[in-house]
């Protein structure tokens, strides 16, 4: 067996990855503890996640993620049909997966300086797993269900307010007041900059 209680990126405390030689994307622990990428995943599409996941955590942003690999459910990870089409990020309940555009910022406005700004994808993929965490707490289906009028429904609203708005502060991204983004921004890595 390998080493149960070494530092982890995401939880920053006990790596359950080392038990999974730390690629818990593609392989299972014991206890069927899990996110596993989706077949057509290419090697820099998983790079990319690696260092988002980094990213998000060093901001304490990454705790959708760590829930999903924490539950007995098993959960999936992979790329969006355009890459470079922010518009396709999302997460799906139903298939337990969140659908990645790795490759694409989303132009949005910041609710600091009135402006148009870039959310990057990294921030991107934190949000859709705090739907994942909230699909695991039980709120996602109901809120996803109520409309809203500035935020679409309330799971954005949640999840925007409550997890994205804190994670972009800390990250220097824009801060939403909706759920609205105006067009797509081309990204060579998961934080948008050069």
């Amino acid at each position: 067996m390998l080493c149960r209680r070494c530092r982890n990126p995401i939880l920053d405390g006990i790596n359950l990855y080392t038990y999974v030689g730390n690629d818990p994307l593609d392989k299972t622990d014991a206890t069927g503890q899990t996110i596993e990428y989706t077949a057509d995943a290419p090697q820099d599409f998983k790079d990319n996640f690696g260092a988002a996941i980094k990213d998000l955590n060093a901001a304490g942003a990454a705790k959708g993620f760590a829930s999903m690999q924490k539950s007995s459910d098993k959960f999936f990870v992979g790329p969006a049909a355009d890459r470079g089409n922010g518009f396709q990020t999302q997460y799906s309940s139903t298939t337990k997966t969140v659908t990645w555009a790795d490759k694409s910022g989303l132009t949005v406005t910041d609710s600091k300086t009135g402006k148009p700004a870039t959310m990057s994808p990294e921030m991107s993929l934190g949000h859709e797993g705090q739907h994942a965490q909230n699909d695991l707490n039980g709120s996602f289906k109901k809120d996803n269900a109520t409309p809203d009028t500035k935020f679409d429904t309330a799971e954005e609203r949640n999840v925007i307010q409550n997890y994205e708005n804190k994670a972009a502060a800390k990250l220097g991204e824009p801060i939403r007041q909706d759920h609205s983004a105006s067009g797509t921004v081309p990204c060579s890595n998961p934080k948008c900059k050069k």
